[in-house]
């Protein structure tokens, strides 16, 4: 199974206040993160981690060796995109950005939103991202796709933010479905 995820800066003290994170402190918050992804995420699934993995480059090796799965880094603004060989294997892939399939979706990844993404009117094409944390961009930007959506029937974006922080991702990776549904039912309440 393929799950998705972003923004989850392990080690980053500051942004347990920046999104009002339910977390004491950088050590609590890693257990917890490490926990609910080890709860849902198998040896056999797939997590693609949409960027801004560890704030403490030095810290990167050990945290990726305790999730599980097979996890595949898409760069983010606070990621190294050259680490060294030995943590470069322990990601099945690292890219800036990417396509896949899921079930008989069609996802582009990648850790920037793109809102000139129009899924070229298929809405079997999804695009998920993350960077724009509660308190840095995500309102805005659903704003924006909410605006593009009124004043042109045709705009068709499906695009959805797997930011850890956001309500419907709990902290933990999720599967396509819960994204999909989880935004949806966010932006119907609040835009």
């Amino acid at each position: 199974m393929n799950y998705y995820i972003s923004d989850l800066h392990f080690g980053h003290r500051a942004i347990i206040d920046l999104d009002e994170r339910p977390f004491n402190d950088v050590t609590e918050m890693e257990w917890a993160l490490i926990d609910n992804w080890n709860e849902v995420v198998t040896e056999n699934d797939t997590v693609y981690i949409l960027g801004d993995f560890c704030w403490d480059r030095r810290e990167t090796k050990r945290l990726v060796s305790e999730l599980n799965g097979n996890k595949v880094l898409i760069i983010g603004n606070h990621d190294a995109e050259h680490y060294t060989a030995d943590i470069r294997k322990l990601f099945v892939d690292i890219q800036k950005q990417m396509t896949i399939t899921d079930g008989d979706k069609t996802v582009l990844l990648s850790h920037y939103p793109i809102l000139d993404f129009d899924g070229d009117t298929d809405k079997t094409k999804i695009m998920l991202h993350g960077h724009l944390h509660k308190n840095y961009g995500t309102e805005e930007n659903e704003r924006q796709i909410a605006k593009r959506k009124s004043e042109n029937e045709d705009y068709t974006a499906q695009i959805y933010n797997c930011g850890c922080m956001l309500s419907y991702m709990n902290y933990r990776p999720q599967p396509l479905e819960t994204i999909i549904n989880g935004a949806e039912k966010y932006r119907a309440e609040n835009f």
